[in-house]
């Protein structure tokens, strides 16, 4: 079914509610970062507890008293180290939590509470806490440099570890893992990011996109902590590639992801036969309490006919929808791998409203010296009217893998190449991959199965490079994302 929405994203979209947090996280971790003083504490911080995160660390989870506070937040030292603070907390009806990451697994540390509300602050005692080690599952997985380091803030990405259990985990600006959350019940790497909340998510389950096995995307905190988990309900699977979150001020209010369902379709124009069984996607909005809205079928726009990037192994994924994005005025944005196309529809109806590449574009590609893109990953919205995709170049001869951006004029239906990056060796990644446009203008390149990470500067320029490895081996990938702080 399909319900009429009001989208907060009119008024607030996602990607502006992530840039403020993400504005307050920066102020806060920045803001009077000094050893506090003790002797005029106004408010009483008592009742200091420590204890490690759920399946996650290195990380302390703090919880006190302070009563009449606003906010607080932890400072801690190594022996012989300098005293560094975590942004502030807010403090609720005198019941504070605060969780210290930044800490070195194996370590002992000295961690206490500062408090305010407003001018008046107050300081607990001290506590001891030792980081447990790393699992030795994870020991042997960094990023290896061979060119600079990446900005300060910290790569996300994901790991089948040596344990053959999933790991979501944080890089620090040199390739060292400085966070992870174990899921020891799971293996399968896909779509882990962060959410506009502040907290993440991660696809559990075993489907690839087509097979008919249930799944879900679990939320969760830095803590390690599942606070929901999002599944599309009734005789639909939930699709693996992307979960994103709306939201509105500090709110979740839907999630926008992909589920599918299967019909006998004649794939022998594809290699398949008259009666496959083939997994065809929806588009589904659904709220925190479970409440699904259906707002686009594939069935109803395209058939087997417009499949243009075959999976590597099979035909029986018709569409293979793999990234979602919020277009600047609320609208969404979808890449569809297996049609080579990228699609914007009504948030509210589902409509699509355009579609950029494959059998039914409305575009015409200009300035591209290699007519276009196929097999894409993580497409997203860029200002200004622009697009950038990462072009994992299945249709292109010879093949090789690039981020490329386009330029979108929607009155002559033109898309303009605005730039591209071709690596020195023409690296080329079959399938996953990510490429993310960075504040400064910088590009963040995630070649997913050649296990490669790369900052790229406008003009071409490897700003810093590294290979995902465990051990000797290269480690493969989802997606590479960063993100200022956790």
């Amino acid at each position: 079914m399909k319900a009429e929405y009001v989208n907060p994203a009119r008024r607030t979209t996602a990607r502006a509610v992530l840039a403020t947090v993400l504005i307050l996280w920066v102020a806060a971790a920045c803001s009077d970062d000094k050893n506090p003083t003790g002797p005029d504490a106004t408010i009483a911080v008592t009742d200091l507890q420590l204890k490690p995160g759920t399946e996650a660390g290195p990380l302390a989870v703090a919880t006190f008293t302070a009563q009449d506070a606003d906010s607080a937040r932890a400072w801690f030292a190594a022996p012989g180290s300098d005293a560094r603070a975590t942004p502030f907390f807010p403090v609720a009806d005198g019941d504070g939590r605060v969780v210290v990451t930044g800490l070195d697994p194996s370590t002992d540390y000295e961690i206490y509470i500062e408090a305010r509300a407003g001018a008046d602050s107050g300081v607990s005692e001290k506590a001891s806490y030792a980081t447990d080690a790393l699992p030795e599952a994870l020991k042997s997985i960094r990023i290896d440099m061979s060119t600079g380091t990446f900005p300060s803030g910290y790569i996300l990405t994901e790991a089948e570890a040596s344990d053959s259990t999933l790991y979501a985990l944080a890089f620090d600006s040199t390739g060292k893992i400085v966070w992870y959350r174990h899921f020891p019940d799971y293996h399968q790497i896909l779509d882990f990011q962060q959410q506009p909340n502040g907290h993440y998510t991660i696809y559990l389950g075993t489907s690839t996109g087509k097979e008919p096995v249930d799944g879900e995307f679990a939320e969760f905190t830095t803590a390690g902590d599942i606070t929901h988990t999002w599944k599309i309900p009734g005789a639909y699977y939930t699709d693996p590639h992307e979960i994103r979150f709306l939201m509105q001020d500090t709110t979740v209010v839907a999630a926008y992801l992909f589920g599918y369902d299967q019909h006998e379709l004649d794939m022998t124009g594809h290699g398949g036969t008259a009666h496959d069984m083939v997994s065809v996607h929806q588009i589904f909005r659904l709220s925190p309490g479970g409440d699904a809205d259906l707002l686009f079928d594939a069935m109803d726009r395209w058939t087997p006919d417009d499949f243009t990037s075959p999976p590597l192994t099979d035909k029986l994924d018709m569409d293979h929808p793999n990234s979602l994005d919020f277009d600047s005025d609320g609208n969404i944005i979808v890449s569809w791998r297996h049609l080579g196309a990228i699609t914007k529809h009504d948030i509210n109806t589902g409509e699509v409203i355009w579609q950029l590449g494959g059998t039914k574009s409305d575009f015409t590609i200009e300035g591209d010296p290699l007519d276009g893109f196929s097999g894409q990953h993580f497409a997203r919205v860029l200002p200004g009217n622009h697009i950038l995709l990462y072009d994992n170049g299945t249709g292109h001869d010879p093949n090789v893998t690039r981020p490329v951006e386009y330029a979108l004029d929607t009155g002559n239906m033109t898309a303009t190449m605005a730039w591209d990056y071709l690596s020195a060796d023409k690296t080329y990644t079959t399938y996953m991959g990510s490429a993310q446009r960075l504040p400064n203008g910088n590009t963040l390149v995630g070649y997913s199965t050649a296990a490669i990470i790369a900052l790229v500067a406008p003009n071409g320029t490897v700003l810093a490079q590294g290979s995902k490895m465990d051990g000797g081996n290269s480690s493969i990938f989802y997606r590479a994302i960063w993100v200022p702080r956790l």
